[in-house]
């Protein structure tokens, strides 16, 4: 079930039970700017994030973003060794997206994604102090969302807004689901929509970053308001219309693969977009 936040919901599963829906989340934070920098992590203030995916057999990575010229180190029941690097810093030439060139933009990855496959069994994992979330062998309670992003389109006139925490409100669903401290999350995807500029004159996406490139909309739109429930459970993360190969070339597949994808030769067949600093390539970043 993909749960939109152009009307927030969130659903917290247990034993396929429905536990919890949440609406009108706008009630719950009034006001408060949604679009924040990406916090570095305490112990090291070159990485930017971290989290688990699952990919594969269910084989269990742990990624991270840095700003460093080399990846991090994982430890895993006090034995460490360095992450590999899954995207490097790159610059991708404006190119022709569902927008106008005037509307358009290159885009920038300044940043470099790393993952490691985590042991089967490991009790304990974590990068620069951060404790990573690590799988459970059994699963009482999981967490469904999707169709996160922030609309900035000027194709179809929608200008979601971005910097109102009350009416985009991705950072409070993450923020109360991981109170309900889950085992699994699962992203349906759609997590990045802010292709074009915010109009002119209109406060409510003022400012807002844009574009495909993690210096702008990568962080913004997902791992800045995703953080609390990133730390707390592994995630699944699906492809959805915005991610799919066929659509990759013009929307946010990039992104979405470097930050979120598990087996790298899926990625070359698309073009690098917002998620290359994500998952695999172009998802690698993610």
């Amino acid at each position: 079930m993909a749960v939109s936040l152009k009307k927030p919901r969130l659903a917290a599963v247990s034993r396929i039970a429905l536990l919890l829906s949440l609406t009108g989340c706008a009630s719950v934070v009034q006001n408060t700017p949604s679009t924040v920098l990406v916090a570095p992590l305490a112990g090291d203030a070159t990485i930017l994030a971290t989290w688990v995916v699952l990919g594969e057999q269910g084989q269990a990575q742990a990624r991270a973003i840095t700003t460093a010229t080399s990846c991090p180190e994982l430890s895993q029941d006090g034995v460490t060794s360095r992450m590999q690097l899954r995207a490097a810093p790159a610059s991708i030439a404006q190119r022709k997206t569902v927008s106008s060139a005037a509307d358009s933009k290159a885009s920038l990855f300044e940043v470099s994604s790393c993952e490691a496959d985590l042991h089967a069994g490991v009790k304990t994992a974590s990068i620069a102090g951060q404790l990573l979330p690590l799988p459970k062998a059994t699963l009482q309670k999981i967490i469904v969302i999707g169709d996160t992003g922030c609309r900035l389109q000027k194709g179809s006139n929608y200008f979601q807004e971005c910097n109102d925490a009350a009416k985009w409100a991705f950072a409070q669903v993450a923020k109360t689901a991981a109170s309900f401290q889950p085992d699994l999350v699962i992203h349906v995807g759609d997590y990045h929509y802010r292709e074009n500029a915010c109009s002119l004159g209109n406060p409510s996406c003022a400012g807002s970053p844009w574009g495909y490139g993690w210096d702008k909309a990568g962080g913004a739109d997902f791992v800045a308001p995703a953080a609390p429930l990133l730390a707390v459970a592994p995630w699944v993360m699906v492809r959805a219309t915005s991610e799919i190969v066929h659509t990759a070339p013009v929307k946010a597949g990039g992104v979405l693969w470097t930050l979120d994808h598990c087996k790298r030769d899926v990625i070359a067949i698309a073009k690098p977009t917002i998620f290359k600093a994500i998952t695999a390539r172009p998802m690698q970043y993610l």
